[in-house]
């Protein structure tokens, strides 16, 4: 990471999960600097391909209800947990 503050999400998810996906990018792309990807094979691909772009985080859409957040930003390394797409909404209001 640099010292660029800006976020930066990388967005993207299984088969199950991209239209869902690409709705939320469309919002994150108006609030952050944001990517999405549908070609993606598997969350590991993903997140190594998120942290080569030097994203600050991203949002893997496992199908229409689970998401797995992962943050390269934190000081402690960054973390990566599970959450719901409601959840995810939540944040956004």
């Amino acid at each position: 990471m640099g010292n660029d503050s800006k976020v930066k999400v990388f967005i993207t998810g299984d088969d199950e999960g991209l239209k869902t996906a690409e709705n939320f990018f469309d919002i994150y792309n108006k609030i952050f600097e944001a990517a999405y990807a549908k070609e993606v094979l598997g969350f590991e691909n993903a997140y190594r391909r998120a942290q080569i772009e030097e994203m600050t985080h991203m949002l893997y859409f496992v199908d229409e209800t689970n998401v797995i957040l992962s943050s390269f930003a934190d000081e402690m390394g960054g973390y990566t947990l599970e959450i719901t797409v409601d959840d995810l909404k939540k944040v956004l209001s």
